[in-house]
């Protein structure tokens, strides 16, 4: 496979033309989609955005959920010879602005008249000359007569920008080359998590990174992608597909474990965990209840591969081990940098700059701490830009207060921060409904035993946990915007 264009293609050699790829909901009922409706659909893509003009190197958006549409969109623009820009659904109207700016993309793509009308005013307002299109009217998917233009494309062409941090700055556009995702795809599909798998179902915005990765290696693997259309209700999807393998992040698994009484089994249910640190009462809950998790590290800069746990080599509270394709490295003060064929191209400045963040020796710092245990498991203990200073100026790492918190509150998410005084603050979201009184003492006892200077002044506990901006469109809690939140309620204090 010499670029990701070729996928299907390579797919229908493997498996026939018939093999079924995706399955999705659709008014209740389940419909499968073979490999070669996959191959046509991406073809009408093609030729549909050939038709409309678009050239090799062109930037598409489209703001699309997941679903095999998604994929036919994604294929249809690498076969183009294109570069896709996908967007999450959620996203708001600020930041469509941006990434329109930043890309200039020729074509964007859409599936509601809503959301085509909205960003029809955002091209109106910027001045561009890029066409807007509604995937759900017009032939998109429908053949074309005549046959698709060939396009040369490279394994180092640019295959995807990608808009997933920003958390707290604006957004970088990461830059990843076909040669990136199928490095990443080609290792991480021979692990042993995906043995006697059949169907896995896909809950991640597949916009991102790692939702892609998991999505190209279930494929690589004959394994059928499931679209539920919805996370509303996790369990009920689980129970509509009955999948053996699906992907999430901590956050997700909270919501999935609330959503299901504890005499339900998950029936040996395995979930590759990444995107943030997993406590380890979500890992023991799980577990208890049937299930199998295996963490794993990577950033989207690196095509979500650096680490992973496997059935053959697993230790829980780590991200696993090195892949066997990346170089790893750790600067005087822990960081961890990488090189390797998954590794960015850079980030986006425009069409004609690319800033590859590498340092003088080729290696690209990835801003997280961490080191290797004995055994070569991967300890993440959290990101630099993080750490802030107390009130005796001492650097605080609070990723790590924040987990072992966690674990002895049982708690949802902690957030630790410091406060005007310079004191630690925490703000607490039970994963149940706890005693104030009963928090209190756990915090006490957890000041008893620890240094000075990580002893924890104040705390607010919250039973709701709502706003539009707190987690971020790759489900990720968005520490910067809770802080600002919460910081000036009442909170206890302990000292």
């Amino acid at each position: 496979m010499k670029t990701l264009a070729d996928l299907p293609l390579q797919m229908q050699k493997v498996y026939g033309e018939e093999h079924v790829v995706f399955k999705c909901r659709r008014r209740g009922i389940k419909e499968n989609i073979t490999l070669r409706e996959y191959v046509s659909n991406s073809e009408a893509v093609c030729m549909f955005l050939q038709k409309v003009g678009l050239q090799p190197k062109d930037r598409v958006l489209s703001i699309v959920g997941n679903s095999p549409e998604w994929h036919f969109i994604e294929i249809g623009i690498f076969s183009c010879g294109a570069i896709h820009v996908p967007l999450s659904p959620l996203i708001n109207i600020e930041q469509i602005e941006y990434v329109i700016t930043n890309a200039e993309p020729a074509v964007i793509l859409v599936n509601s008249f809503a959301k085509k009308k909205q960003v029809e005013s955002v091209v109106f307002k910027l001045k561009l000359q890029a066409s807007v299109f509604n995937t759900k009217e017009g032939n998109l998917f429908s053949p074309l007569s005549g046959v698709a233009a060939n396009c040369s494309v490279d394994q180092n062409d640019i295959a995807v920008i990608l808009y997933t941090s920003g958390s707290t700055n604006k957004p970088k556009g990461v830059a990843l080359t076909h040669k990136n995702i199928i490095t990443s795809i080609n290792e991480f599909s021979k692990l042993d998590i995906f043995n006697n798998c059949d169907d896995a179902i896909s809950f991640l915005p597949i916009n991102h990174s790692g939702e892609r990765k998991l999505n190209y290696s279930y494929l690589l693997r004959g394994i059928s992608v499931c679209f539920p259309g919805t996370i509303d209700s996790m369990s009920e999807s689980l129970n509509f597909f009955n999948p053996q393998i699906s992907a999430m992040v901590p956050y997700l698994l909270q919501k999935l474990i609330s959503e299901v009484p504890n005499s339900y089994g998950f029936n040996g249910l395995k979930v590759v965990c990444g995107g943030a640190p997993l406590h380890k009462h979500l890992y023991q809950n799980f577990t208890r209840m049937g299930g199998k998790i295996f963490e794993v590290y990577g950033l989207t800069e690196t095509s979500s591969l650096l680490s992973y746990n496997t059935v053959g080599a697993e230790m829980a509270g780590t991200a696993g081990r090195i892949a066997n394709n990346i170089s790893v490295t750790f600067s005087e003060q822990g960081e961890i940098w990488v090189k390797g064929d998954c590794v960015m191209k850079g980030y986006w400045i425009n069409k004609n700059e690319i800033d590859s963040a590498r340092n003088a020796e080729g290696w690209f710092r990835t801003g997280d701490i961490g080191n290797l245990s004995q055994d070569n498991f991967l300890n993440i203990r959290g990101r630099a830009n993080n750490c802030f200073k107390n009130s005796k100026g001492v650097f605080v790492n609070p990723e790590q207060v924040e987990k072992h918190l966690s674990e002895l509150l049982h708690a949802e998410f902690v957030i630790i921060f410091a406060n005007e005084t310079g004191y630690l603050s925490a703000i607490v979201k039970p994963a149940k409904r706890v005693a104030n009184e009963i928090q209190k003492d756990i915090f006490n006892r957890y000041n008893k035993r620890s240094s000075n200077d990580l002893k924890i002044n104040q705390y607010l506990s919250i039973n709701d946990f709502v706003g539009e901006n707190l987690v971020t469109n790759s489900l990720k809690l968005n520490r910067s915007e809770a802080i600002a939140k919460y910081k000036d309620h009442p909170f206890e204090i302990l000292f």
